[in-house]
């Protein structure tokens, strides 16, 4: 099994904070730290920000930009990021616990240490990101793009992968274990990914697809 990617160090005891800030907490140069985080942000611009040792328990940011920001020791609980931009993010120690995050920009972003389970994460942009020992659990990830990312330890367990599009993309020491492996695109860029007994069939399937290998009976 790849090396599980490490917790966030969180503060049991954080200080609340309501979104949306008011106009004086929202221009604190854009460092965020050590707070539980709750209500609707979803008219807060957290662009080239600094986010350490919070907790978003419940928030509403759909479409929210945290391109270009530094996220670290973070927990997203529960929240609703989908639509979210992430674009050149760099994310360490990062977990996404029961959220949707459908259509997520994750885009050039770097992720290392990041989990996400039991969350709706389908149509996510991870084209050209950067991965290092990043977990999925129980969720939803269909129809997410990985063209060209590269990463190592990487665990998809018990999610649904369905037209998920590899194409280009380098991942070593990649599990697969009972994962929904369906219609995938660019199968043979997993070359070395391990999967269970029950996966054969349809990853055999998407190598064919990526072949163009035809099965056929008529000799005519």
């Amino acid at each position: 099994m790849p090396t599980p990617p490490r917790s966030p160090r969180i503060d049991p005891t954080l200080p609340a904070s309501t979104l949306p800030v008011d106009a004086a907490q929202a221009s604190h140069d854009g460092e965020w730290s050590a707070s539980e985080i709750n209500g609707d942000g979803t008219t807060v611009d957290f662009e080239h920000s600094d986010i350490a040792g919070c907790r978003f328990a419940g928030a509403a940011l759909t479409g929210v930009s945290f391109a270009d920001s530094r996220i670290v020791d973070t927990e997203f609980v529960d929240c609703e990021l989908s639509g979210a931009d992430f674009d050149t993010a760099a994310l360490t120690r990062v977990a996404f616990v029961r959220c949707r995050i459908s259509s997520a920009n994750f885009g050039g972003a770097r992720l290392t240490d990041v989990a996400i389970t039991a969350s709706k994460a389908n149509d996510l942009n991870l084209r050209m990101t950067k991965l290092e020992r990043c977990a999925v659990h129980e969720t939803v990830i269909e129809q997410s793009d990985f063209t060209g990312s590269q990463g190592a330890e990487i665990a998809f367990v018990d999610s649904d992968l369905s037209a998920t599009v590899f194409t280009n993309a380098r991942l070593k020491n990649l599990v697969l274990y009972g994962s929904t492996l369906t219609e995938l695109v660019g199968a043979s860029a997993l070359k070395g990914a391990t999967i269970d007994s029950n996966q054969v069939l349809p990853f055999a399937l998407a190598l064919f697809a990526a072949h163009a290998v035809k099965v056929s009976d008529d000799r005519s």
